[in-house]
């Protein structure tokens, strides 16, 4: 597995822009024989599913314990396959959201959502959170 990690980190970035970079028997992440197992670190299955987090970084608000580099910048998407993983390389532009036109129904707010406690509330007067999509909204 160590060859198919070193290969990515190396090759990856050197592949033209909307391109497609595939990596193959990776069904050996789970192989006893080549230091594989369900869930064992350092397999590239592992590398993989590590890397689907930072698809999402503009939608958390808190990227503390995210790793974000040049390689995942060019992630625009992962498909796993059997025995295949699949990754296409684009700059991922930044998600936006426009609150446009006469509001007409009021947001739905569930109620079936955690309550805050008391501990919760003063804890938020303190670490005040944006949202990821005001930090973006055009005016």
């Amino acid at each position: 597995m160590n060859q198919q990690i070193v290969s990515f980190k190396t090759l990856y970035l050197h592949l033209k822009e909307e391109g497609i970079y595939l990596v193959e028997d990776t069904h050996t992440s789970y192989w006893y024989e080549f230091h594989g197992g369900l869930k064992k670190k350092n397999t590239f299955i592992e590398y993989a599913k590590n890397l689907i987090d930072s698809l999402y970084e503009s939608h958390m608000p808190n990227l503390k314990n995210l790793s974000i580099n040049e390689i995942t910048k060019h992630i625009n998407s992962i498909s796993f396959y059997d025995s295949i993983i699949v990754f296409e390389k684009k700059i991922r532009p930044k998600p936006f959201h426009l609150d446009i036109g006469e509001k007409t129904i009021s947001p739905y707010k569930p109620t079936e959502l955690k309550k805050q406690s008391i501990l919760m509330k003063i804890k938020s007067l303190f670490r005040k959170q944006i949202h990821p999509f005001k930090l973006n909204q055009s005016k």
